[in-house]
């Protein structure tokens, strides 16, 4: 038998892209090696596949298999045949390119018809395995090298992906991704009885596929699904069970799903394409870090929820600062990824498995997407806000409160600050414009009612210690051994501590204390003059809470408002003694009309001066004089409009019923106990020299109290049967009606007029040349710093500086105040501009 050595240029001279099929129709002896040879490997695609039918495969992957008799066992002639053809390398390289021709021909065929009909992933999988086992059966009895053998299996592994890949019409990778996703997501849990066994042979199953793959070529594909879908079952678990949950941890419930509902199956397809010894935790530790972004980016949609359910949401900004706190550094991560396009993220590229090169490469871009999410947090929250609260229809406490939750919760966030300075400032911003702010921010700080909205700012300003101690930190920044500079993402003007501490937050938005200082001594001011048993204990605690806010010096008319209080007290006590047939419930406060400006200069003497009963007027004549008694050279001026009166009104059906009532109120239900017949509204007026409105409005009140009865529109009288619901006009038998005043208790106000000008000023005014001559050179002093200068610049003979009282001194600062020579400021003198 005389064999044909095969040659390129023999085989390049019968075709140029020649197969086995042209080398066996140019051999000239069917009876030689070759043919043989090709007569035993023929056909060269398995025919059980072209008959239409898919052969069912055994499951195990130990043996080659033969599949349904495509392939017969080669005889000793075809063996020996192969010996003599494939006994040199150059031979078996020919040969081997001879074969993957003839194959690609059948193999793309096949394909292109396959890929135009309806096929799930099993009859895909029976197919690879058929002609993978295929092919590899005639391999293993080719007697090839190495080097030949991977020439082959390249070609063949390029087939596959060429033809299950990269072609349009195939839908390998969408049955592959269906099959994993129920085989290894979607299982019946309710088959808890066969459990393990169920389990046991779902792992089996998807272990062969992978095996197969692998053996293809395709495991990178097949993990890239494998991540693809993972992520989708985080994605499904973040939303499903985190959405608007705040009130309970969450991140090991995720941890633990992940460890034990994704993690064993995500492991299935690395162990296959794993290289070297490769710890794959490490992988659990990427699919959590995931997972954490994932959470985050959910939070980040709801951050404004999330803030305005804070403190019921605290758990959940813990978490968020966890997931910011976490690094997730990796060694094995060194690939130079794009970042040009901030608007993708993880989530985004999980759905093109084409952008996916490997699981690192979603890992890193995680790595570098923290930055991302801290300025996506900052930037949703203020898009919402502004949507939410920071406009013209939102209630001003609602907007105090966002901002007092937005503090807190920021600092939850990232305690450092940066993030709530950046999300502050637009707050802060749109607050400045409000009207009502300072009286809001006013009320609250001085809010006593715990169901009072803004509670809150009352509670912060009650921790004396935690104030005190932040005067004590405050230390030069050189000098701290803790010092760290400001952070990175830090705007240039950031200062934790502006924004940190709730109340100097909102003090802050203003560029001056003095509009807090004036409006709280306003409202101290209004608190004081309603007190009727001169308790002012509260309002001191309040002040001296102030005062550590605000300074020691910034309160002195409130604390001069306070003393007048105080003072009034013993005055009411000695001049009530020398005062006969006054009441015990009698009570006045005697004002230092220089310190209440705000009470004081408002009145009005139309509105405000007008009459009372004549037992009262006359119990403040007395009253006056003995004060001039008491204090010399001084008086007092009384202000009916202010304070207020208590009293009990009996009526002719022997009910008696008991009010608290403003002064005008009560010196108009008065003239009614004076009268038995119906009183007109101008005869009010025009009796207490009280202006109409204020005549109407006392006349409403007593009618809607069910008091007064209106006769006719402008005439009223007393309803003798004091029926509640008794408010029409009907004129009934009221002639007999009376009312009488009993158990009165009166709190009046009164201010306390500057020294007579025949008694003081006239020996003072020889010091006001030196006063005028200290203020010019030292600007501003107080009122004993004057006195103690005066003592060593004014000669003895000129005047006896060092006989004067300092209450007599200051009665004459006072008179100069009120002729324009000199200004009073937080306590302190200057001269008039």
């Amino acid at each position: 038998m005389t064999s044909i050595p095969l040659s390129k240029d023999i085989i390049d001279w019968i075709i140029p892209c020649p197969t086995l099929g042209d080398l066996s129709s140019n051999s000239s002896d069917i009876d030689n090696d070759i043919g043989y040879l090709l007569n035993w490997m023929q056909p060269y695609f398995p025919p059980s596949l072209t008959s239409n039918t898919i052969p069912v495969t055994s499951t195990s992957t130990s043996t080659i298999t033969k599949p349904n008799n495509d392939i017969i066992e080669p005889s000793q002639r075809v063996k020996a045949a192969i010996r003599s053809c494939l006994k040199d390398d150059s031979n078996q390289i020919e040969f081997i390119r001879l074969y993957n021709n003839s194959i690609t021909i059948q193999f793309n065929q096949f394909f292109n018809e396959l890929n135009n009909s309806t096929m799930n992933f099993l009859d895909y999988f029976q197919i690879i395995k058929i002609i993978h086992s295929y092919y590899i059966f005639y391999l293993q009895y080719l007697n090839i090298s190495p080097l030949c053998k991977d020439i082959f299996t390249r070609n063949l592994n390029s087939l596959f992906y060429e033809n299950l890949i990269n072609n349009n019409q195939s839908q390998f990778l969408n049955s592959l991704m269906n099959y994993l996703d129920n085989s290894l997501y979607n299982l019946n849990s309710n088959s808890n009885s066969n459990s393990s066994t169920t389990n046991s042979n779902r792992i089996i199953s998807v272990n062969e596929i992978m095996h197969t793959l692998s053996s293809i070529n395709l495991i990178n594909e097949a993990n890239h699904i494998m991540i693809k879908l993972s992520i989708q079952k985080i994605k499904w678990f973040i939303t499903n069970h985190c959405s608007k949950v705040w009130n309970r941890y969450l991140l090991e419930v995720i941890n633990q799903y992940i460890q034990n509902k994704i993690y064993p199956n995500f492991l299935i397809g690395l162990k296959y394409s794993s290289e070297g010894n490769i710890d794959l935790n490490i992988y659990l530790y990427d699919l959590i870090k995931i997972a954490h972004d994932e959470l985050v980016s959910l939070r980040i949609k709801e951050i404004y929820d999330i803030i305005l359910n804070y403190p019921h949401s605290s758990q959940a900004l813990y978490e968020l600062y966890q997931c910011f706190s976490i690094k997730f550094n990796h060694n094995n991560y060194n690939q130079q990824i794009n970042f040009e396009d901030s608007n993708n993220s993880s989530t985004n590229l999980i759905n093109d498995v084409s952008n996916l090169s490997s699981f690192s490469y979603l890992v890193n871009f995680s790595l570098k997407s923290q930055s991302y999410q801290r300025t996506k947090l900052v930037d949703n929250f203020i898009k919402l806000s502004h949507e939410k609260i920071l406009h013209s229809g939102a209630n001003t406490i609602d907007v105090i409160i966002t901002y007092i939750n937005t503090i807190k919760s920021f600092l939850i966030i990232d305690p450092k600050g940066v993030l709530l300075d950046k999300v502050a400032r637009p707050i802060r911003t749109y607050l400045k414009t409000r009207e009502d702010i300072i009286i809001k921010i006013v009320e609250g700080l001085l809010e006593e009612d715990d169901k009072s909205e803004l509670i809150e700012l009352s509670q912060e300003l009650r921790k004396i210690d935690n104030l005190e101690k932040q005067q004590q930190i405050n230390i030069d920044d050189g000098l701290d051994l803790n010092w760290l500079p400001d952070p990175i993402d830090a705007l240039p003007d950031f200062k934790k501590a502006k924004v940190t501490d709730i109340i100097e937050s909102l003090i802050s938005i203003f560029d001056s204390n003095e509009i807090f200082i004036s409006q709280f001594t306003k409202l101290f001011g209004e608190k004081l003059i309603k007190i009727h048993n001169y308790d002012v204990k509260n309002i001191e605690q309040h002040l001296n809470l102030l005062k550590l806010k605000f300074g020691n010096n910034e309160f002195t008319s409130l604390d001069i408002m306070i003393k007048d209080i105080k003072e009034s007290k013993l005055i009411n006590e000695i001049i009530k003694s020398n005062i006969n047939n006054v009441s015990e419930n009698f009570h006045t406060s005697i004002l230092s009309h220089l310190y209440w400006p705000t009470i004081i200069e408002n009145i009005s003497e139309d509105g405000d001066l007008f009459k009372v009963p004549n037992n009262i007027e006359e119990i403040f004549t007395q009253f006056s004089k003995q004060f001039s008694n008491y204090k010399s050279g001084r008086s007092l001026k009384f202000l009916p409009s202010l304070g207020s009166v208590k009293l009990q009104l009996e009526f002719n059906n022997n009910k008696i019923k008991s009010f608290n009532v403003s002064p005008d109120k009560a010196s108009i239900i008065s003239l009614f106990n004076d009268q038995h017949e119906e009183l007109s509204a101008e005869y009010i007026s025009e009796t207490l020299g009280m202006t109409p409105y204020m005549v109407s409005d006392g006349l409403s009140f007593w009618v809607k109290e069910g008091v007064l009865l209106q006769v006719t529109k402008s005439l009223y009288i007393v309803n003798d049967d004091n029926d509640d619901n008794n408010n029409n006009n009907n004129y009934g038998d009221n002639e007999e009606a009376e009312v009488s005043i009993e158990g009165l208790e009166i709190g009046s106000v009164t201010s306390d007029i500057e020294p007579k000008s025949s008694l003081t000023i006239p020996p003072l005014n020889i010091l006001w040349p030196n006063i005028q001559t200290l203020l010019e050179n030292i600007t501003m002093l107080s009122s004993e710093k004057i006195l103690t200068l005066l003592k060593l610049r004014v000669p003895i003979e000129l005047y006896d500086v060092r006989s004067l009282i300092i209450n007599d001194f200051e009665e004459y600062l006072d008179w100069l105040v009120e002729q324009g020579k000199l200004e009073l400021s937080g306590g302190f003198y200057k001269l008039k501009n």
